[in-house]
C-alpha cells in the first residue's frame, strides 16, 4: 500500500515536472522566435501599404525610397504629407503616390495609422498611442450637432426664445485596430465587447454586469488589462 502511495506521488511530481518544462520551453521558444507587441517595441521605420506588411513589421518603402511635403504636429501625435513622391534609386525618377494609397508610416520606431477626415476635407497620419492585440488612436474632426440657442430682449436682457439649431461641433473620434486582421472599429463599450468575448470572455462578463456609465468610464483600462492578460507577438524575420 505504502509503494503504490508512493508511486502515485512520484507519478504526480514527475507530470507536474514535464508540465513545467514544457511551459519554460515554449516561453523560450516565443522569446527566440517572436517580439511582444507593446507600446516599447519600436517597428521598422518607412511606409506600410497594408495592414500585412504593418502586421509582418516589413516596410513596403523605406523611407529613402520617397520623397515628400511634411507637416508634423508633434503634441497632436499627427503627420500630413503632401506630394508624396516614390523615387527610383536607379533613374531618380520619381512617381507621384496617393496619399491613400497607404496604409500607415513608421517614424522614430512609432507607427502611424492614416486617416481620412471628410469634415476636414483632410487625410492624415495619427499614432498609434496603445499597441496591443488592440490598438488605440483617435483624431480630430467635426460633427454637426444640435445646440440650443438662446435669443435675449435686448432692452431687458430677458430670454425671448430659445431653439435648437445645427451646428458644426469639433469632436474626438476614438478608434480601434485589431492587430491580428488589420480591422477598425469604433471605441465604444458595444465594439469592444463583441472583440473580447470569443477571447476574454470573463473580462467581457465583468464589463456586462457593470452599469453603462461605470464601465464607459473603465473601458480604455480594460483595453489595457485585455492587451496584458491576452499578449500578441511579431515573427522575428
Amino acid at each position: 500500500m505504502i509503494n503504490k502511495i508512493i508511486f502515485k506521488e512520484v507519478s504526480r511530481n514527475a507530470a507536474f515536472f514535464a508540465l513545467l518544462f514544457l511551459i519554460f520551453n515554449w516561453n523560450v521558444a516565443v522569446g527566440q522566435d517572436s517580439i511582444l507587441v507593446t507600446n516599447d517595441l519600436e517597428f521598422k521605420s518607412g511606409v506600410y501599404l497594408n495592414a500585412e506588411s504593418f502586421r509582418n513589421d516589413k516596410p513596403s518603402l523605406d523611407w529613402e525610397s520617397v520623397r515628400y511635403d511634411v507637416h508634423a504636429n508633434k503634441d497632436k501625435r499627427v503627420i500630413q504629407f503632401k506630394n508624396f513622391q516614390k523615387l527610383n534609386q536607379e533613374t531618380k525618377e520619381q512617381t507621384p503616390l496617393n496619399i491613400k494609397e497607404i496604409w500607415g508610416i513608421c517614424v522614430n520606431g512609432i507607427p502611424y495609422i492614416r486617416v481620412d477626415i471628410p469634415s476636414r476635407n483632410v487625410s492624415e497620419f495619427v499614432a498609434l498611442r496603445t499597441r496591443g492585440r488592440i490598438c488605440y488612436f483617435n483624431y480630430e474632426g467635426y460633427e454637426i450637432k444640435k445646440v440650443p440657442m438662446i435669443i435675449y430682449n435686448p432692452s431687458n436682457g430677458e430670454p425671448v426664445l430659445k431653439k435648437e439649431v445645427e451646428n458644426k461641433v469639433e469632436v474626438i473620434f476614438e478608434k480601434i485596430l485589431q492587430f491580428e486582421d488589420g480591422t477598425i472599429g469604433d471605441f465604444d463599450l458595444v465594439t469592444f465587447k463583441s472583440w473580447i468575448e470569443k477571447v476574454d470572455k470573463r473580462l467581457a462578463e465583468t464589463l456586462s454586469k457593470l452599469d453603462e456609465t461605470e464601465a464607459q468610464a473603465k473601458l480604455y483600462k480594460s483595453m489595457k488589462i485585455y492587451n496584458d492578460r491576452n499578449p500578441i507577438y511579431l515573427k522575428k524575420k
